[in-house]
């Protein structure tokens, strides 16, 4: 069923999702999928968007630093280490500006 946008895709986008919110929460960060204020007026320190297994966050750099820090907390590190962690398998986090994106096989410099 690979590909199948409602057995597979919304599945992983929604799995995924919860699972990088969940890392986000457990560190003490608000978290928000769309670019909105806070019920204070202000900003949420990471915005999260997900399309199957493919994550962007925008987050300040505190905060973008301290999930890289931690996020093995949470997602194993290889395949073979899949008793670790939420069930994903996350090898590295690249921090990079706000305008170098690579997201979706899609490229934004």
């Amino acid at each position: 069923m690979s590909g199948s946008c409602t057995k597979t895709t919304l599945g992983n986008t929604l799995r995924v999702a919860m699972y990088w919110r969940m890392l986000a929460l457990h560190l003490g960060y608000t978290t928000n999928w769309t670019y909105e204020m806070d019920d204070n007026g202000g900003m949420y320190d990471v915005y999260i968007h997900v399309a199957g297994d493919d994550v962007v966050m925008f987050a300040r750099e505190s905060v973008a630093a301290a999930i890289q820090a931690r996020f093995q907390e949470h997602f194993s590190r290889d395949k073979s280490d899949r008793r670790h962690g939420n069930g994903q398998c996350v090898t590295k986090i690249d921090i990079t500006d706000k305008y170098d994106i690579d997201f979706c096989s899609k490229v934004s410099m």
